[in-house]
């Protein structure tokens, strides 16, 4: 009996020590022989070169756009197609906070689907204007993580909560924080409905 249980004993311990996973040293760009490290230094400043490149094809294409939508805001304009000039001037404000970089980056699906997280569905869920009800106070939130509004926190930046549905507004030093629950945001008793 003792020597099978000294044989499973050791058993035991063998598959125990066969299936711990040596450490794994975590090399630096130093350790590296330098002819290896300066081929690393190169692609790594090919990398920051389309970076920019990117980024520069990116603020040319929203030039590019902004100049033919002011041009088409113009016709419409003209027309007295107001609410579409309105519209207009509107995604002209969308690129330039940043929309068409924000759209270049996103991840899409192998169907071609956008992939949306939690988060960045909740700051859809939260683009555009909310009315304070019974009243005329308003606060628009735009795509950028900006907000603008007409109450005493006229403009500043809004960060969001998923776990707790938590949009806080911030503002020099100030912040507001309202619960987004039903399509409504909360601030205690008070409702604001989107419009």
């Amino acid at each position: 009996m003792r020597l099978l249980l000294s044989i499973l004993l050791g058993s035991v311990t063998a598959m125990a020590w066969a299936t711990e996973k040596p450490a794994l040293t975590r090399y630096t760009l130093d350790d590296l022989d330098p002819a290896v490290k300066a081929e690393v230094e190169r692609a790594l400043q090919e990398a920051d070169r389309a970076r920019v490149a990117y980024l520069q094809a990116i603020q040319r294409a929203n030039e590019a756009a902004v100049q033919r939508i002011d041009r088409q805001i113009q016709a419409q304009t003209r027309r007295g197609n107001l609410d579409g000039a309105l519209a207009a001037r509107q995604m002209v404000e969308m690129l330039n906070e940043g929309w068409l970089k924000a759209q270049a980056e996103a991840e899409f699906d192998m169907l071609g689907n956008q992939v949306v997280n939690r988060e960045q569905a909740l700051l859809q869920s939260l683009h555009g204007k909310w009315v304070k009800e019974g009243t005329s106070l308003f606060v628009e939130f735009l795509p950028s993580g900006n907000y603008s509004s007409n109450f005493h926190m006229r403009a500043g930046t809004f960060t969001v909560d998923v776990e707790s549905q938590t949009v806080t507004l911030k503002n020099e030093g100030n912040t507001l924080s309202y619960v987004l629950a039903n399509n409504v945001l909360l601030e205690g008793q008070i409702r604001w409905n989107k419009q």
